[in-house]
This record gives structure tokens, C-alpha cells and sequence, in this order.
């Protein structure tokens, strides 16, 4: 069958009033629920439920623990090896750490420092100390530290100016649990033993309400966690004639 598009043109723009009558009511209706409209980015949102990658994922948090957290940067005005301004990470540490939602925060200053002095392979492990030790040389902890590949341009820039604080945030042990069951009923759903109707129905019904649930600790958490950048944001405030500070938040949730 052959289109005239000549004919359709001239069909539209005979009419081209009642078209952007039709347009415009369109919008105003479809704009009406705009207001409610959410978009979940969690990670549960964005692949399939059955995803091995995610549970894989999922299992090696529950090992190793969770993997939210934030990174601020730290670039003093004085050297960052004096006493001035590993005294100012000590306060900050401290400060981010009694901050409700943050479970904790690694510095520089939890960096073992190896050789001081200077030991054989196999007296390392009783010769560790930090920054914070008494004995450590500053100058000789600045060089072991920048020259270490495990530190350089992790904890510390090339050129020892700046260094980064990791702030970990505390996880949602409920959001934890109801992934653990959600998975629990897909691998039962999904098996080759045969279930009854009723015992299907039920596990449906299960996930759903489990499904349900984890949408709105997603929310909670979403309105919790500006919450929690913006004390943390304040908290760097104070510092902030000794700070330059840059955020990285790694959501899970």
C-alpha cells in the first residue's frame, strides 16, 4: 500500500490548531503527576533481580563489609607533614566520626609506618607505628610514605600536599536482610523442585511485600543520606581555611 505523504501533510496542517490543542492538553495532563515521579538509582533498580554480577556483589559485602562511603580531600596551607596540620586531621577524624551515620573514617594518620627505624623483612610486623607516634620522624615518614606504592596517589599526591580521608558510612542492616530473603525466594522460584500453587502464590506475594519495603528504605535512605552530606559538609566548614575539599559518594543503596 502506497502513502500519499502529500495528502497527510496537507491533512495536518489543514488542522494544525487542533493538533497543538491536543499537544498542549497532552502535557498538561501528563504534567499533573510529574510531581510524583521518582527514579530509583540503586543498583537493585537499575538490573534484574536475578542479576549473578549484583549477588556476587551482594556476598561480598556481606564479607568484607559495606562499600558507601565518602572521599574528602585534605590540602593544608601549611606543610602537610607538620604537627599543625596532622593536629587538624586528628580533629576533623574525630568530628566526621561523631557524626550519626558515619561508621568511620580512615587518614593518613591510621597509614603503618614501617621502617623507623629501619628493620628486616621479618620484624616489620612488630616495628609498625604512625604518624601519631612519638617516635616517628616526620621528614623520614613523608619519604617512606610518598615513595610507598601502596600510598602514592591513594592517601597522598606525588608531590605530599594533599591527602585524602575516606569516610565510611554506616550500612542498613534491614535493607541487607531483605535482599538476603529477596534472593532466598528468586533461587526457590527459580529451582526445578516443584512447588505447589499455593506455595508459588505465597512466594510472590512475599517478594512483593519484600520489594515494597525495600523501595522505601531506598527513599528513607536517599532523604537520610542528604541529610548526612550536608552535617558532613558543615563539619567541613570549620576547617575550611585549611581544606580543599572534594566529595565521592559510592552508593549501594
Amino acid at each position: 500500500m502506497r502513502i500519499d505523504l502529500k495528502n497527510i501533510g496537507n491533512f495536518l496542517l489543514d488542522r494544525y490548531l487542533l493538533i497543538l490543542l491536543l499537544v498542549f492538553t497532552l502535557t498538561i495532563i501528563t504534567s499533573i503527576g510529574l510531581s510524583n515521579f521518582k527514579l530509583d538509582a540503586s543498583s537493585d533498580a537499575l538490573v534484574l533481580e536475578s542479576d549473578e554480577s549484583l549477588k556476587t556483589y551482594r556476598e561480598a559485602e556481606d564479607e568484607f563489609g559495606d562499600s558507601s562511603f565518602l572521599i574528602v580531600t585534605y590540602e593544608p596551607k601549611n606543610e602537610l607533614f607538620s604537627e599543625y596540620s596532622l593536629k587538624k586531621i586528628s580533629q576533623l577524624e574525630i568530628d566526621l566520626k561523631n557524626i550519626d551515620g558515619v561508621d568511620s573514617v580512615l587518614s593518613i594518620l591510621d597509614a603503618p609506618i614501617f621502617f623507623q627505624p629501619r628493620v628486616g623483612l621479618s620484624e616489620v610486623s612488630d616495628n609498625l607505628k604512625n604518624l601519631t607516634d612519638p617516635e616517628v620522624d616526620l621528614n623520614l615518614a613523608k619519604e617512606e610514605i610518598i615513595n610507598n606504592p601502596i600510598y602514592k596517589e591513594l592517601i597522598i599526591s606525588n608531590d605530599g600536599k594533599i591527602t585524602a580521608m575516606q569516610v565510611v558510612l554506616k550500612g542498613n542492616r534491614e535493607y541487607n536482610q531483605l535482599i538476603n530473603s529477596r534472593y532466598e525466594i528468586l533461587e526457590k522460584l527459580d529451582s526445578r523442585e516443584p512447588l505447589t500453587s499455593k506455595t508459588t502464590n505465597q512466594l510472590q506475594n512475599d517478594l512483593e511485600n519484600i520489594n515494597t519495603r525495600i523501595s522505601e528504605i531506598n527513599n528513607q535512605e536517599s532523604e537520610f543520606n542528604k541529610l548526612l552530606i550536608a552535617e558532613i559538609r558543615q563539619t567541613l566548614d570549620i576547617y575550611r581555611d585549611a581544606i580543599n575539599d572534594c566529595y565521592r559518594y559510592d552508593g549501594v543503596h
